[in-house]
């Protein structure tokens, strides 16, 4: 029985530990530049895109995603999208790594005087969306925000598509708007 219940209070431990916050967000900026002032802007070419080496995430349904919600986010901003002479250059890469969790049975088999504890492992994948503006003419990093977020094995596109909305606009809601649109 008390095998059992231990079992049970890892397992659970392990998901709550391993689920968390299902989205983690950062951000960084250069204090230098005001960023308002930057009011145009330009995807980088698809050449520039660091993370397209990895076909199973970097694909032409997730690009199109995460474009469009970048665009619709930085419109409401204040930010123009245009086809030449941008003050800004927009680009992202996605990271996914796997990872393994190891916990241990805190009193093991026979109470917490013999001391024969079981290990568990899970194994899980994690993303990583960052999203970079680079000032267009020296290519000097402006600002970086990226989100953090495990991520669930029964991926569908819909899954996918609200996955990757909501870390843009996590990620974009410290973004700020342009002196014009405070």
């Amino acid at each position: 029985m008390k095998t059992i219940l231990g079992f049970m209070i890892v397992i659970a431990g392990m998901l709550t530990s391993s689920c968390g916050p299902s989205i983690r967000v950062y951000s960084d900026y250069d204090r230098d530049y005001n960023i308002r002032e930057f009011i145009t802007y330009l995807w980088a070419s698809a050449e520039d895109i660091e993370s397209k080496n990895n076909p199973l995430y970097y694909n032409e349904l997730n690009d199109k995603r995460i474009k469009s919600s970048v665009d619709d986010i930085l419109k409401n901003k204040g930010y123009k999208l245009v086809d030449e002479n941008p003050s800004m250059v927009v680009h992202y890469h996605i990271i996914v790594e796997d990872y393994m969790e190891i916990t241990t049975d805190p009193y093991g088999y026979y109470g917490p005087y013999w001391s024969r504890t079981r290990t568990y492992s899970y194994n899980y994948r994690q993303g990583t969306l960052i999203i970079d503006f680079m000032d267009s003419e020296n290519k000097h990093l402006l600002w970086r925000g990226w989100a953090v977020s495990v991520l669930d094995e029964d991926n569908t596109s819909e899954k996918t598509e609200v996955m990757l909305r909501t870390a843009i606009a996590d990620i974009l809601a410290k973004f700020p708007a342009t002196s014009g649109n405070q």
